[in-house]
């Protein structure tokens, strides 16, 4: 099983050692998702151990909290910074073709006024630890946290006029953007978490392990 950093040696040099706090980007905790989703297929650890490096990945912010989730499954080297930055450019996942459909028509879905319902639903069915779940979750909140803003803005705040107008379309925007995203087979992460660390639908626990394994 390849590391997710690649098999190449690097010398440590100082400046080498201070990148590990420079900040992650979504790509790289991609990336260590995918390592340990397999990671968990393939037995190397257990579904506790998947769940609790899985959630510290998605909180990490720089490289030396996002390699402590590869403790005793990777050989992690501490990277140049052009190295760092190939990954940061890296947008492309582990999406596959029908996985990349789906998305994309999940997140069209709410524009046919259905809401978070049909994310919500999609999260459901498919299989935890997929690129595709990951991708559903990320719409399933995003959709769930922006209805929850225009019901306060209008039922209960009562607020008309421009904000609400304005609030419709940047509703409307990030539903589209989202699901030109998923078409494309590109990571699309919800803004609204990045302010609020809070996921209502978990991203990606619980893969399905492989059968013999």
């Amino acid at each position: 099983m390849t590391s997710p950093f690649g098999d190449n040696p690097f010398q440590r040099s100082r400046a080498d050692a201070q990148s590990l706090d420079w900040r992650v980007t979504d790509a790289q905790r991609d990336r260590v998702l995918d390592y340990l989703g397999q990671a968990y297929a393939d037995g190397r650890i257990t579904i506790s151990e998947f769940e609790k490096r899985m959630e510290d990945a998605l909180a990490s912010r720089t490289r030396r909290e996002l390699n402590q989730t590869l403790s005793g499954l990777a050989t992690v080297p501490v990277t140049s910074s052009v190295h760092s930055a190939g990954l940061a450019q890296r947008r492309r996942t582990d999406a596959t073709p029908v996985g990349s459909v789906t998305a994309g028509m999940v997140g069209l879905a709410p524009v046919a006024a259905t809401g978070p319902l049909v994310p919500l639903i999609a999260s459901a069915v498919t299989e935890k630890g997929t690129w595709a779940h990951r991708q559903i979750a990320n719409q399933a909140n995003a959709q769930i946290y922006m209805c929850i803003v225009l019901v306060l803005l209008g039922p209960v705040l009562h607020v008309t006029g421009v904000v609400v107008s304005l609030a419709w379309m940047a509703y409307l925007a990030l539903t589209v953007i989202q699901a030109i995203k998923g078409f494309k087979g590109e990571t699309w992460r919800n803004p609204i978490t990045r302010v609020i660390p809070f996921q209502i639908i978990k991203e990606g626990e619980k893969p399905r392990k492989r059968i013999g394994r």
